[in-house]
């Protein structure tokens, strides 16, 4: 990387912290999509680096409050998030091998899924949904978690639309991410796929990540909400269209 690639890099990640910070997730999205297709850093790399970021937004949200979790979810949830870490983590070491351009295309569909559901008004359920839905949206978001580095999508949709307070929401969001973080990046090291590369890009990014989320704490949001959600909506769209052009091309 020269340096030029690294002060883009860490644009991206300043980028991809606001944007968690704003919208309450999609830092990975970000971050991964952008770094994709401007190609400043290693792809496979960024998404372990990316598990080691999620560990130090979580420390830096608990770094002083206790969590408060939701009653009788948190179990189900975390099942089925890490047997999904297992297996995506699995089929990341496998495709990251042969099969880039698909790795590219899923991240792409990831990315345009996560778009459309930022853009949607979400309503709460009249009653919090059973255990056994929680163990298959966290399936799916550890799948993706394993994959990416990106367990968001599926379960911060599933989570916003109970009727639970947002502060046991966030908490139980950030513990997931953050449990799910830390056997992905066992599991990896363990493979030997935690390299040099791995600890530069994470400890580039770490004090970007941390004083942004420091400092955006309890700060209001400089734009209204529908014109944020427009926005990255927008950004995401534009994210997955590159990465799935730079997929198809990978395949001719």
């Amino acid at each position: 990387m020269t340096l030029a690639d690294h002060a883009l890099f860490l644009a991206f990640v300043a980028l991809a912290s606001v944007i968690q910070n704003l919208t309450g997730f999609a830092f990975g999205l970000v971050l991964l999509g952008l770094v994709a297709v401007s190609q400043v850093a290693p792809l496979a790399a960024l998404t372990h680096a990316v598990s080691v970021l999620v560990l130090v937004n979580a420390a830096g949200l608990f770094w002083r409050a206790r969590p408060q979790f939701p009653p009788g979810v948190m179990g189900p949830t975390l099942a089925g998030s890490l047997l999904g870490v297992l297996l995506g983590a699995g089929l990341l070491v496998l495709l990251s091998q042969r099969w880039l351009p698909l790795l590219q295309a899923l991240l792409a569909l990831t990315i345009l899924l996560a778009a459309l559901q930022l853009l949607r008004q979400q309503r709460p359920q009249p009653q919090v949904a059973t255990a056994a839905s929680f163990a298959g949206f966290g399936l799916l978001g550890g799948l993706l978690g394993g994959l990416f580095s990106t367990a968001g999508p599926p379960l911060v949709y599933h989570f916003y639309r109970q009727p639970l307070a947002l502060a046991r929401i966030r908490d139980a969001l950030v513990t997931v991410f953050a449990v799910n973080a830390l056997l992905r990046l066992g599991l990896l090291g363990g493979a030997g796929q935690l390299d040099a590369t791995v600890l530069q890009l994470s400890a580039e990014a770490f004090p970007v990540v941390w004083g942004l989320s420091r400092w955006m704490a309890g700060r209001p949001a400089p734009l209204p909400e529908p014109t944020l959600r427009r926005l990255v909506c927008a950004l995401l769209v534009l994210t997955a269209a590159g990465l799935a052009l730079r997929a198809a091309a990978g395949w001719t």
